[in-house]
């Protein structure tokens, strides 16, 4: 009897064990992602209130996005002209050596455009800046330099990619890799000089659009992850919480990110409504051009003016007591650049490519002059990292939904079905994957413990239904012989 409850009293503190260690992994934001143990004390975080470092709060940005942005966003990047993307994923790393690695077939490779399906103007130019017809030479250099201080230059033979056959997903591409180049971009946070308590302004934003660029990444993977066991892709919600859905800060900073995008859109209106949108295929062109003005025309709305000025892009730089600040900033984001080419997997390479140049050309846009010449590639990622911040915070309202047991709020427009008809009702948006919530290996484990001490307890109980039975079948013989 002592034995059983011995052997009882063992396995309940295997299981105490386990669900401290759990709970004492912590946030760590240099950890994988994917590693992290899930614990059932971590739950889906409610986020609202403002949004950090911006004029707007959680539900303005939300009914604007949902009701007006996202369905013009998800029909514009679809189109040829803002699906081309132009990118060199030949560099070598400069800080460490790397090597290709991915966990799912097929997943890293990038699926290169055909020289047919580049827009022959586009083939014909030597470079890809837009012509506005700006007469001042000065401004022209301006820009050149203004894009080499805040991206480094690429090297090697750069490639076109349509975007919609090149989805981001879930490629498998985890450890100590992927963490090294978190780990290096999160280390850049740091700016000398600065002596107060709390961050300054500058360092606060560059923060948050790095916190931001990294849960944009990570709502999509988990929302197209790829089940080994079937071969099939579907939502992990899970994996979503343990690694998003379960930080409100993170969720917030992705909402400063898309606030942030939305004010360089707003700003660039000027260049924007007056780009050369010329791929060859007339009929989509105006539709683009229909589409891109509708865009821009919703800053002048009631309804939207709020998420349009959401951030103040006025109050950057004007600290007199740190005059380097701007070059500060702009230095640690071209070196974040850099360390983008330690990406050993080309898809996540291509993507991570694509938003940084995204917000490189929001950040020219919102503290350089007004009126600049932006190249082509500069508008075409500057559109789709909208996009993508678009569709990434409704992957989180839509999984945070699922996590805590509620009603589906809806599927997700998926952007990236070429294949589909370019229109802008509700009817174009793609069907969402089935939810499927993963098995974690912490709930495996809980169940076969538990199952464990279920059968110790019966032998417990057996046990003493078998004393019981002797001892009364003892002291029958007792009266017995005693009669």
């Amino acid at each position: 009897m002592k034995n059983l409850r011995l052997a009882v009293f063992s396995v309940l503190a295997l299981l105490a064990f386990h669900t401290q260690s759990v709970a004492s992994a912590g946030d760590n934001p240099f950890t994988s992602k994917t590693q992290q143990a899930f614990s059932p004390s971590m739950r889906v975080a409610d986020v609202s209130g403002n949004v950090d470092d911006c004029c707007c709060n959680v539900h303005e940005t939300d009914a604007v996005n949902d009701r007006y942005v996202s369905k013009i966003l998800d029909n514009l990047v679809r189109t040829r002209f803002f699906r081309t993307f132009k990118v060199g994923l030949e560099a070598e790393c400069p800080f460490w050596a790397v090597q290709s690695t991915c966990g799912v077939n097929g997943g890293c490779e990038v699926c290169e455009c055909d020289s047919d399906d580049v827009p022959v103007k586009w083939r014909l130019e030597s470079s890809d800046k837009v012509d506005r017809s700006v007469a001042d030479s000065n401004l022209k250099k301006w820009s050149d330099d203004a894009r080499n201080t805040w991206l480094a230059p690429e090297s090697g033979r750069p490639i076109y990619v349509d975007l919609g056959l090149n989805p981001e997903v879930n490629t498998g591409y985890v450890g100590p890799q992927a963490t090294r180049v978190w780990q290096a971009i999160y280390g850049e946070n740091c700016f000398p000089g600065w002596t107060g308590d709390q961050q300054c302004l500058e360092e606060r934003v560059f923060s948050r659009l790095m916190s931001g660029f990294q849960s944009g990444i990570t709502a999509h993977i988990f929302n197209n992850f790829y089940k080994q066991k079937d071969g099939s892709w579907t939502p992990n919600v899970q994996g979503f919480v343990k690694a998003l859905g379960a930080f409100p800060d993170r969720v917030k900073n992705l909402y400063f990110s898309y606030l942030f995008m939305l004010r360089a859109v707003k700003r660039a209106s000027p260049m924007l409504t007056s780009i050369d949108i010329d791929t060859g295929a007339n009929n989509e062109d105006e539709l683009t051009r229909k589409l891109l003005h509708q865009l821009l025309s919703l800053q002048n709305t009631d309804d939207c003016a709020s998420a349009f000025d959401g951030f103040d892009e006025k109050q950057l730089f004007t600290n007199p007591k740190m005059p380097h600040l701007r070059d500060q900033f702009s230095s640690k984001f071209k070196n974040v650049s850099m360390i983008l080419d330690c990406i050993a997997c080309e898809s996540c390479k291509m993507h991570a490519k694509l938003k940084i140049t995204g917000f490189a050309a929001a950040l020219r846009v919102l503290t350089g002059p007004s009126d600049q010449n932006l190249e082509r590639n500069d508008i075409i990622a500057m559109v789709n990292t909208l996009q993508q911040m678009s569709e990434a915070i409704r992957i989180v309202r839509r999984l945070s939904a699922v996590a805590k047991g509620e009603e589906d709020p809806g599927p997700v427009a998926l952007a990236h079905m070429p294949s589909q008809k370019i229109t802008t009702d509700e009817s174009s948006a793609a069907p969402s994957p089935p939810i499927v919530i993963e098995v974690s290996s912490f709930t495996a484990q809980a169940a076969i413990v538990s199952l464990l001490v279920l059968v110790i307890l019966l032998a417990v109980r057996k046990s003493q239904d078998s004393q019981i039975t002797s001892t009364h079948g003892n002291s029958r013989h007792q009266r017995k012989k005693t009669e």
